[in-house]
């Protein structure tokens, strides 16, 4: 890729509620049109939630992690890389921007493997990412197009895995050589293990510390756990992972930018430049309101 880009995941409310949706996606245009190049990876548990009610099929869960039996791999599939990808693209077009929308396992863009059980459950059609290619978001970017990228990942074997979507963008910019990943969250932002949220993190091992606090004394929930994990994994990835000639030293900063920032009334121009500042070198940071 010419220039590093800038890794966005989406997901939660922020992706659900249709108005707050839209004010993250006029800042993304924003920050396009002046002339970032951004990869967005999102998520959509919510709507398989709905989708599946509405089919009647028991929605199922352990150790946070959506059990994904053979009924209901066919609806997230549907869900995440046709609705609500579609949505997003579509949403994104109306702002003036180009894009267009793929799974992760278009151009095994993210290749996974099956999830092991957890507690002798057996998750079925989950996957954990093992690799990201960027060959293709390098192919949609040339041509100058925003890919908007959904958290189903392929297996070797060419089954479809059920990936999280924190995990996806991590990877993603990794692979990539991105010079920032940044979680769009409706919580206040990284939390600890006491639910605190976490105004910088240092990449030399505090992730992993953190991590293992929330783990072991329950004071964060399953997807903060895998956030941090996320964060840590960026943090150290090996250069050799890295797209050649992606950059500079390789650095990838993160960055959790809270749900607060959908408030935002301020001009396009000054909410860029503020959204900027956010990325200091060398640690993780948690967004302030824009």
């Amino acid at each position: 890729m010419n220039g590093r880009v800038k890794v966005i995941k989406l997901g939660g409310s922020l992706l659900e509620d249709a108005s707050r949706r839209a004010v993250v996606l006029r800042g993304i245009a924003a920050s396009w049109k002046h002339g970032e190049r951004i990869v967005l990876v999102h998520g959509g548990g919510k709507h398989i939630d709905a989708q599946l009610a509405k089919l009647g099929i028991p929605k199922r869960t352990h150790a946070g992690l959506r059990v994904t039996d053979d009924v209901t791999l066919p609806v997230v599939v549907a869900v995440l890389a046709g609705t609500v990808n579609k949505m997003l693209v579509s949403e994104l077009i109306a702002l003036g921007i180009r894009a267009a929308g793929i799974s992760g396992s278009d151009g095994q863009t993210l290749t996974a493997e099956h999830h092991p059980p957890i507690g002798g459950v057996n998750l079925g059609h989950v996957g954990r990412v093992t690799k990201s290619d960027p060959t293709l978001l390098r192919a949609i970017l040339g041509a100058a197009i925003l890919p908007v990228v959904s958290s189903v990942a392929a297996a070797p074997n060419g089954s479809l895995l059920n990936v999280n979507a924190d995990a996806a963008a991590s990877s993603i910019a990794v692979a990539a050589g991105a010079s920032s990943l940044v979680f769009l969250t409706d919580v206040a932002g990284l939390l600890d293990e006491n639910g605190a949220v976490v105004s910088s993190v240092d990449p030399s091992g505090d992730c992993r510390q953190r991590r293992h606090a929330s783990e072991t004394r329950g004071g964060a929930r399953g997807d903060e756990c895998r956030r941090h994990e996320c964060i840590d994994r960026t943090r150290n990835s090996d250069h050799a992972s890295r797209e050649p000639g992606s950059a500079d030293n390789g650095e990838t900063t993160c960055c959790c930018m809270t749900n607060r920032l959908v408030h935002s009334e301020r001009s396009e121009e000054s909410t860029v430049a503020q959204r900027r500042s956010l990325f200091g070198r060398g640690q993780v940071r948690h967004g302030r309101p824009l």
